[in-house]
């Protein structure tokens, strides 16, 4: 199932592969799995104040400007010039182009500074392409381009197939995180609940095992939740990273918030790197998260 993830092509703003892709997952373990107008994906069952986030975009880019068979494009999503010199890019259509700069200093490059080689009478402005993941693995690692974006989404799909029906319990596949968390600002505007958590790939200078982070660059974890989770993770942690704990605190009524971190090593560089046995235990520990809050009711 990673694999896959990572081959589905979902750049902030453009999600609807990855929306049929998960839909087509978790058919049947929902009361109801459907689309809102800002593009996320939601899936309920009952009316429980529990939710579930994760994302399923990725960084990307958007053509901007073509001139002399070059494609000049703009960054979505945080992504950085010295990142992507020399990178596969991937469209929708599966054509490919190669990122070219021209100057001599790398770590200097502007986004702006750079442009694609390819076939450039496919393109036009608008168009969004992805870095190719190039996912691989070897032991206990795997590796791919943008591994951290994606791990949170995997780990959140290979915890919810194991169940054949869940009770209570509101899952978003949030869209545009990595355009500022638009999606999960939209859909918490209208939908109001008691405890959040959110499942992200962590940088593994944060932590070093998979592990329920309670603070994070912008938000903190409400102490009640905090205790309540601890009996199901133990491993604590704080990260310098934004889970976009802040955005959802501050939500609605206000939320009980807390992130389960997966470290990914490499972050934000050539192929980023995660350990199996942090993968599953994650997955783990939501499953066993879920299973406690359906016993009590």
């Amino acid at each position: 199932m990673i694999s896959e993830i990572y081959s589905v092509f979902s750049p902030s703003g453009r999600e609807e592969k990855m929306r049929e892709y998960i839909a087509d997952k978790i058919s049947g373990i929902f009361d109801k799995v459907e689309s809102d107008n800002f593009g996320n994906l939601v899936a309920r069952s009952g009316n429980g104040d529990f939710c579930i986030e994760c994302s399923m975009d990725s960084c990307g880019i958007m053509i901007v400007h073509i001139e002399d068979g070059k494609a000049y494009f703009a960054g979505v999503g945080g992504i950085n010039a010295e990142y992507l010199i020399g990178k596969k890019i991937l469209f929708c259509d599966n054509s490919i182009g190669i990122v070219r700069y021209d100057g001599k200093t790398p770590n200097e490059a502007k986004v702006s500074d750079l442009y694609l080689e390819c076939d450039s009478s496919n393109l036009k402005i608008g168009d969004f392409g992805v870095v190719k993941s190039g996912y691989c693995e070897t032991g206990d690692k795997m590796f791919a381009n943008g591994l951290g974006s994606k791990i949170g989404l995997a780990a959140v799909l290979e915890t919810l197939t194991k169940f054949e029906k869940i009770d209570n319990l509101c899952v978003l596949f949030s869209s545009q995180k990595r355009l500022g968390a638009r999606g999960i600002q939209a859909f918490l505007g209208a939908n109001e609940f008691d405890k959040i958590i959110t499942v992200e790939g962590v940088a593994d200078k944060s932590i070093k095992a998979c592990a329920l982070v309670v603070a994070d660059r912008n938000g903190v974890c409400n102490t009640d939740f905090k205790d309540e989770l601890e009996k199901v993770i133990d491993n604590i942690a704080v990260t310098d990273d934004d889970l976009c704990m802040g955005n959802i605190t501050a939500s609605g009524k206000g939320a009980k918030c807390a992130a389960l971190g997966i470290p990914v090593s490499h972050k934000d560089k050539n192929f980023e790197c995660v350990k199996k046995t942090d993968f599953f235990s994650g997955a783990d520990y939501l499953k066993e998260v879920i299973e406690n809050l359906q016993n009590k009711r």
